[in-house]
C-alpha cells in the first residue's frame, strides 16, 4: 500500500464505482454514506485490503483522521467531510430482503433494490408475459421449439426460459441467470449476481426477478413447458 495512504480510514468514490464495495462485504466495521454523486466509505484503522480495493477507482480521494480533524492523505490542511448518515456496508449495497413465499402461493415475495439504464449488450435468457400469451404462442409453435423451454406461472404472469426464449406477443425480454433483469437495464448498484442474491436472501433454490420491483421465484416452480401445460396455465390464470 502506498505510504501516503497508510493512515487512511475514509474514502470518497463515485457512485458508478459502488460495485467495488462488493469484495469488501466480509470485512467488519465498514460504513457507507451514499450522496447524489459520491459514496463515502469509512472504516476502523488502517487496512491495506480496503485501500487496494478502492484505489483503482478513477478520482478516488482518501482521508485520514489527525488531531481531531480530517485531512486528505498527503496534505496538511483539514477539510470538511460528512460526519453522519453512514450505514453498514451490507445495508448500503442492498436493503433488507423480504422472505420468499412458498412455491404454490399465488403471489411472489417482494425484495427492494433498483435498476438503471445500461448500454451493455446481454444475451436474452427469459421472457415474462401473460399465461394467455404463452398459450397462444404454444398453440402455433412446433413441438421441438416448445420442448427446449421451461416455464413457471404466478397469478397473471408467466416466465418462459430459453436460450434464447421465444418471441411472445406482449412479452418483456430479460437477461441473467440467477438475477433476471429487463434487457437494456442493469442492477443498481451493479454488483455480481452472487452478491445481489446473497444480500437479498435469495437462496440457491431461488432466482431473483425484476418486475416493477424485485421478487423471489422458487426454482422448483420452473418446469418443462408443454402445449397442455400452457393451455392449463392460461385457463387457471384467467
Amino acid at each position: 500500500m502506498p505510504g501516503v495512504l497508510h493512515n487512511a480510514t475514509l474514502a470518497r468514490i463515485g457512485t458508478g464505482d459502488l460495485a467495488r464495495l462488493g469484495v469488501l462485504r466480509g470485512l467488519p466495521g465498514i460504513a457507507v454514506r451514499l450522496d447524489a454523486d459520491a459514496a463515502w466509505v469509512r472504516w476502523q484503522g488502517a487496512d491495506s485490503t480496503i485501500v487496494s480495493a478502492l484505489l483503482p477507482a478513477p478520482g478516488t480521494a482518501f482521508f485520514e483522521r489527525r488531531d481531531g480533524y480530517w485531512l486528505p492523505c498527503g496534505r496538511l490542511i483539514p477539510v470538511d467531510v460528512p460526519q453522519d448518515g453512514f450505514a453498514p456496508l451490507e445495508s448500503a449495497l442492498l436493503p433488507q430482503a423480504t422472505p420468499a413465499l412458498a412455491a404454490g402461493q399465488a403471489s411472489l415475495a417482494a425484495v427492494r433494490f433498483s435498476i438503471a439504464r445500461s448500454d451493455r449488450v446481454q444475451p436474452c435468457s427469459a421472457v415474462v408475459c401473460s399465461p394467455a400469451a404463452v398459450a397462444a404462442w404454444a398453440a402455433m409453435a412446433p413441438d421441438a421449439e416448445i420442448a427446449r423451454l421451461e416455464a413457471c406461472r404466478s397469478g397473471n404472469i408467466a416466465i418462459v426460459f430459453g436460450a434464447p426464449p421465444p418471441l411472445i406477443a406482449g412479452g418483456e425480454r430479460l437477461w441473467g441467470q440467477r438475477v433476471l433483469l429487463p434487457l437494456g437495464w442493469c442492477a443498481q448498484p451493479d454488483l455480481p449476481e452472487s452478491t445481489l442474491c446473497e444480500a437479498a436472501g435469495c437462496g440457491p433454490d431461488e432466482i431473483l426477478l425484476w418486475r416493477g420491483g424485485a421478487v423471489l421465484v422458487p426454482r422448483k416452480a420452473i418446469v418443462k413447458l408443454t402445449r397442455a401445460a400452457a393451455r392449463l396455465g392460461a385457463r387457471d390464470g384467467a
